[in-house]
């Protein structure tokens, strides 16, 4: 799984074109496919009609947009940070993960796990196709089952991407700038 993403996102343009402009500006550099044809899912994920043998995902915020690609399933999740809030993490974690919560010394730490649980939780469940469509407290992602993660975390933004696990795939997270994709 490759991952891309792009940093501060011109508020002129639409985050959603932006991410998918990402996305076409790497299928056609690394790929060489021209001009994409999408198909969705009966769960809403999107695939390349012309390409099936190729995997993607996308995700924005207003810090930036992200896509993965790989050739198994993959999902990606890139968020603003947000403050630790206890209610919050009451809704979306998982038992042993609300425990892991509450071993941590500071604020600061449970609100960057808390950052990395939603992300990986996204990511991992637009991974296997179906979204955010079930109750978050049932998965648990402190430990990992089939699936790999490449995160990236700063003050600004979360990135996660999940990919089915394959010894034979190259990971990496690769930033692209501005006046590559534009």
């Amino acid at each position: 799984m490759r991952v891309y993403y792009c940093e501060g996102v011109p508020p002129e343009i639409s985050q959603h074109c932006l991410a998918y402009l990402l996305l076409e500006t790497i299928l056609k550099k690394n790929y060489f496919v021209k001009k994409p044809k999408y198909g969705y899912t009966e769960q809403g994920k999107p695939y390349l009609k012309q390409y099936p043998q190729l995997q993607f995902n996308i995700s924005h915020c207003h810090e930036g947009v992200a896509c993965a690609i790989g050739s198994l399933p993959v999902g990606i999740d890139i968020e603003r940070r947000f403050p630790w809030k206890e209610n919050l993490a009451r809704r979306i974690c998982h038992p042993a993960e609300w425990r892991r919560m509450e071993e941590l010394q500071t604020q600061e730490e449970r609100e960057r796990l808390l950052n990395l649980l939603w992300s990986r939780k996204e990511s991992w469940l637009k991974c296997i196709g179906i979204g955010l469509r079930c109750d978050l407290r049932e998965i648990n992602l402190l430990q990992t089952d089939t699936r790999r993660f490449q995160e990236l975390q700063n003050e600004r933004f979360t990135l996660v991407a999940c990919s089915e696990a394959d010894d034979n795939q190259e990971d990496e997270i690769e930033k692209i700038r501005w006046q590559d994709l534009l």
